[in-house]
């Protein structure tokens, strides 16, 4: 491994252990230790949503045309790691609510922005990317280890007495150290303009939905738009009002399987490049479903 590689890898192993730190036992804490309803924390979890309709107007009316890709990852975590820090101090569900709808405003676009500042860096980037960026899905599984195995928040011991509220203050200490190892990824720069563009369609990334009209890119699609299916209902109260919770023992278990998966599936794309496309989304999908042709 490069230095370059290793340092992109650091970044992509950041990145998602600070999503991983909490959203799994997102469910589960506001249900135990903020007396959250059904309802309510169905709501917590479609700030996802809303910060995913949000990025393309972040990266495609700011971080591509007017700051360097990096400058912005890092703004986006520091002030995401003040938010993480309200949330671990949050008392009730409203007070709660506000600051992780921002959170996830400002989490969202820098998905894009770490696969931005990751490709700009690669000489062939079909080859590295799968070897990086599966350091995010590791990133995401040792937080799962390190909420059940290091410190037990997860237990049932550890949920009553709030033992969740420090996932969000681990991923707080996460969010600002990736942010200030931001600051020293390499120069990022937003690409020249080619002549005649700018239009509005395109600075939404409205432009990007004639790729739907490739049948290997929609069964490419298809199976990251399922997953959240697969995470999101572990993680919610179980059916007719019971207030039991499914612990992060099991959901931890079960993503971190479904994440090792995942991670096996991205470590091997790059010897299938040439012959198939490994599809699945980051809740780890990549080997349950078949490896498919995409040459005709």
């Amino acid at each position: 491994m490069t230095t370059m590689s290793a340092r992109l890898s650091a970044m992509m192993f950041l990145q998602f252990f600070i999503w991983g730190g909490w959203f799994v036992t997102l469910g589960t804490f506001l249900s135990s230790n903020l007396g959250a309803s059904g309802g309510q924390i169905g709501m917590a979890f479609s700030t996802q949503s809303w910060g995913a309709i949000i990025a393309p107007f972040v990266i495609g009316l700011i971080a591509d045309r007017y700051f360097n890709a990096e400058r912005i990852l890092a703004v986006l975590h520091l002030i995401g790691a003040v938010l993480l820090f309200q949330l671990y101090r949050a008392a009730d569900f409203s007070t709660f609510y506000p600051f992780v709808l921002a959170y996830m405003m400002i989490y969202m676009p820098t998905l894009a922005l770490v696969n931005s500042v990751a490709f700009r860096q690669m000489r062939d980037p079909a080859l590295e990317f799968s070897r990086i960026r599966v350091w995010g899905t590791i990133g995401w599984i040792v937080a799962g280890v390190v909420i059940s195995f290091v410190f037990a928040w997860d237990s049932q011991q550890a949920i009553a007495s709030g033992g969740l509220r420090n996932t969000f203050l681990m991923s707080a200490i996460a969010s600002l150290a990736l942010g200030l190892y931001s600051f020293t990824l390499p120069r990022t720069a937003p690409l020249p303009r080619e002549p005649g563009s700018g239009g509005l369609k395109q600075m939404l990334g409205l432009d990007a939905l004639g790729l739907l009209k490739d049948r290997s890119y929609l069964v490419f699609l298809d199976p990251d738009l399922h997953s959240p299916g697969v995470l999101l209902p572990k993680c919610q109260p179980v059916p007719g009002g019971n207030r039991r919770h499914q612990s992060h023992g099991e959901n931890g278990h079960r993503a971190g399987v479904r994440s090792a998966v995942h991670a096996t599936s991205a470590a091997v794309h790059p010897a299938l490049r040439d012959q198939a496309c490994v599809a699945g989304g980051d809740a780890g999908l990549g080997l349950a479903l078949p490896v498919v042709r995409l040459r005709q």
